[in-house]
């Protein structure tokens, strides 16, 4: 063999032992864990404005006499978007506390963004989480957890 086989060979042996390591890897749960630490009541308040401003937004552009007939049809669709993430957002909630979870849900584009209280952070509390959430969303959402540890 020559030289810069040999090299090669070295290199991506060292890549693909790298790459194997930090695949079998376990997540740190400080990256799993939630670094905000305001309270779930708090998270919903902030949710709700949220809800409620992007909602105010839109009907004040429907109501507007100066707004084209194409910006209300918009604002109008952007509003029945919003009711319906609201509503999903909703039934993941109820979903999640007939699982024993305390929750704050968001939807946001087909992501469903839970914040989930729990004694542990780890990956078989994410996919039951997932699992209670998925019975409402279905496969049409992307799921999103993060841990608030107790």
């Amino acid at each position: 063999m020559n030289k810069q086989a040999v090299i090669f060979l070295t290199l991506f042996s060292c890549i693909l032992m790298l790459s194997i390591y930090y695949v079998t890897t376990p997540i740190p749960v400080e990256q799993i864990v939630s670094s905000n630490t305001g309270t779930l009541s708090q998270m919903i308040q902030q949710v709700n404005a949220r809800y409620t401003q992007s909602m105010e937004e839109q009907s004040k552009i429907i109501a507007s006499s100066s707004a084209t007939n194409t910006e209300k049809r918009s604002a109008l669709i952007k509003l029945e978007s919003i009711k319906k993430e609201q509503e999903i957002a909703s039934k993941v909630n109820s979903a999640l506390v007939k699982c024993s979870y305390e929750n704050v849900v968001e939807v946001q584009d087909n992501i469903i963004k839970m914040v989930v209280k729990s004694e542990q952070g780890d990956r078989e509390s994410a996919s039951d989480v997932i699992g209670c959430a998925h019975e409402i969303g279905g496969d049409n959402h992307l799921y999103e957890v993060t841990f608030l540890l107790k």
